[in-house]
């Protein structure tokens, strides 16, 4: 893992936009605020290791791709899981 990886995915516009969705979906009142505040505390190893591997075997740009809008990178369900996590948490 690294911080620049971390800081990566918590900036990409698109996997945001997910998690935004998500949230929403979940019944948050304000997702978008929702997701500013917890973003860079649901981002797990799991998000982590396969966004490396997928930056390791294709270029940042692969046909108008992002790792954060390719659904096999970041999966719904680890956004849903992580989302669901830390609404049971509280947040």
């Amino acid at each position: 893992m690294t911080y620049s990886t971390h800081a990566a995915i918590a900036s990409d516009p698109l996997l945001r936009g997910r998690v935004t969705a998500c949230a929403a979906t979940e019944g948050v009142a304000a997702p978008a605020a929702w997701t500013a505040h917890v973003i860079w505390h649901i981002i797990g190893a799991d998000w982590i290791a396969a966004w490396e591997s997928w930056m390791a075997t294709h270029s940042e740009h692969v046909a108008g791709i992002s790792p954060g809008d390719d659904g096999t990178v970041v999966t719904d369900q680890m956004i849903l899981s992580a989302v669901q996590a830390r609404l049971e948490s509280g947040e």
